[in-house]
């Protein structure tokens, strides 16, 4: 099987691979930039190798997964990605990288790629209620508010839904 990626105007998303180690480990090391991922705790460089095992697993078994984002020029930005149980966009970038549309740019990739190339009909997210960024770019994306939860944190989070027949204005 062919690697994984997707490119659009200024952006190249991509499957992780071990040469990533460094710059993914920084990035979720950065309180800033893990603040609203699960816990809001960040990831020691064991955890971050893990995940990047975790995602060579799920790019084999599923077809899809998590996936580094960098500019055109090779610099590493941050990820985008499909998580698996349920199918859930997931991102978080360097802060550097904030307020340039990067995330809806390259979620709309990677939802064009679940929806079209891989035969997806939904696709979840979760979104910290205070996170107002990530919330402007699910919005842009087309996702609608499905329910109020409770889980990690003490405060709620918003999950959001997309389903393939809806994104089509949106997404592409």
């Amino acid at each position: 099987m062919c690697p994984i990626r997707l490119t659009t105007n200024r952006l190249v998303i991509r499957e992780f691979n071990m040469d990533d180690l460094d710059v993914f480990a920084s990035l979720c090391a950065d309180p800033l930039a893990m603040r609203y991922m699960g816990d809001g705790s960040t990831l020691s460089r064991d955890k971050v190798e893990e995940w990047i095992r975790l995602c060579e697993r799920n790019y084999a078994i599923k077809g899809y997964g998590m996936f580094a984002v960098t500019l055109s020029n090779g610099e590493f930005i941050g990820f985008c990605g499909l998580g698996v149980v349920p199918v859930e966009l997931i991102f978080a970038y360097v802060p550097s990288a904030w307020g340039n549309g990067y995330a809806t740019e390259a979620a709309r990739a990677v939802l064009a790629f679940g929806f079209d190339g891989i035969g997806l009909e939904v696709v979840y997210t979760t979104i910290d209620q205070a996170n107002l960024a990530s919330l402007r770019v699910v919005t842009k994306l087309g996702f609608r508010f499905f329910e109020t939860r409770y889980d990690e944190k003490p405060e709620p989070y918003f999950a959001y839904i997309l389903e393939k027949s809806a994104s089509s204005p949106t997404v592409h």
